[in-house]
């Protein structure tokens, strides 16, 4: 079996240098067949079981007047379980965003370890998968190549699974209250505009009929310039009755019971001055 296992070592079939291995050493059991099967499982990069077979080799007692061959086995395989104790790669998962007492399950490789512990865990070179879980957050699935005599620490961070959506809450009275007052506010603005224009008009009729061609008789300027005060006053009275109207649509519009189950909509009031007054543009956002 050992120069059938050292054929196929030579040849770089290692599997099956192994399997003739661990035959004569299942049949022996001494350290230089222990030492060979440590040797391979090294180069297939299992280096825990590599490190426990030498270590269990290193650890055997000498027989009565036992070969050297045997004693210089043995002492390699104590330097060998050394080395490789230095060599194999450890990763230490930090894993943080949870209450304390929230338990956490991690696995590597399908296999579930301890998490929180400050000790690294040892692992072969090579590539890793490994998963975390929590209840109430989102689960994290990451993998990871670790290289021989590599100390890797990784962190992550727990985010809480979205909760689930809450109920709209009643929808206030206070669009009702803006219709109301806007439309009151524009109506009084209105009014004011038309009466303080009306009055505009008859004053400026009056300075007219005071006036033939270009003379005019000394009072008729008194009435010009109320007429002209008159009529700076109606334009202002009617665009804050525009606005008052432009803000009773928009309470309508937020007020309506067929915006229950959508996307609340913006508007804006945009106020345009005019030679003759003002413009008022309501504009809805989506």
């Amino acid at each position: 079996m050992m120069e059938k296992g050292d054929a196929s070592y030579d040849a770089g079939r290692l599997d099956a240098a192994l399997e003739s291995y661990r035959k004569a050493d299942s049949i022996v059991g001494v350290p230089t067949t222990g030492l060979a099967v440590a040797r391979v499982l090294e180069r297939l990069g299992r280096l825990r079981e590599a490190r426990d077979v030498a270590s269990r080799v290193a650890s055997s007692k000498p027989g009565t007047a036992e070969p050297y061959l045997l004693t210089e086995a043995r002492n390699r395989a104590a330097a060998l379980a050394r080395d490789l104790e230095r060599s194999i790669p450890t990763l230490l998962v930090v894993v943080t965003g949870t209450p304390q007492a929230a338990p956490v399950s991690l696995t590597i490789d399908g296999v579930e370890v301890p998490i929180g512990s400050s000790a690294p865990l040892p692992l072969d070179p090579g590539e890793h998968a490994y998963g975390i879980v929590a209840d109430g957050f989102l689960p994290i699935e990451a993998r990871i190549t670790l290289e021989r005599n590599e100390r890797r620490r990784v962190e992550h961070v727990l985010v809480p699974a979205a909760a689930p959506p809450r109920e709209r809450p009643a929808q206030s009275s206070s669009a009702p209250a803006l219709a109301y007052a806007g439309f009151g506010v524009g109506a009084a603005g209105i009014l004011v505009g038309a009466t303080t224009g009306i009055l505009s008009m008859s004053r400026a009729a009056s300075a007219k009929e005071m006036c033939d061609g270009t003379e005019c008789w000394p009072e008729a300027r008194s009435d010009a310039d109320s007429s002209k005060k008159l009529a700076t006053a109606s334009n202002i009275a009617f665009g804050v009755g525009l606005i008052g109207l432009g803000v009773g649509i928009v309470g309508l519009l937020t007020s309506s019971p067929a915006r229950a189950d959508k996307q609340a909509a913006g508007f804006t009031l945009q106020v345009t001055s005019l030679h003759s007054g003002a413009a008022v543009r309501v504009v809805r956002s989506f």
